[in-house]
């Protein structure tokens, strides 16, 4: 699928695919997580890091999210529901 405009308010740093669903997760400036369907709409912001987001990664059924930042932290997501779990 073509992947529309996404709108941040800082510089995206990294993106992921979704290995499973049509997803992008991007990460920013700002310290947060965005999931977006391909057709541009933001799904979520996931807000945890103090600093810019460098690195995503999904496991491989897409049930969640790594997210690295500057801020020397690694925070494991829940995509469905956005929780921080680690």
């Amino acid at each position: 699928e073509e992947l529309r405009n996404v709108h941040h308010d800082s510089f995206v740093w990294c993106c992921a695919l979704h290995p499973v669903v049509p997803m992008l997760a991007t990460g920013c400036g700002d310290g947060n997580v965005r999931l977006w369907r391909l057709d541009g709409e933001c799904l979520r912001v996931l807000r945890g890091h103090r600093e810019w987001v460098y690195c995503l990664a999904f496991d491989s059924f897409g049930d969640t999210l790594c997210s690295g930042s500057y801020d020397s932290s690694l925070r494991v997501w829940r995509v469905a529901t956005g929780e921080c779990v680690a």
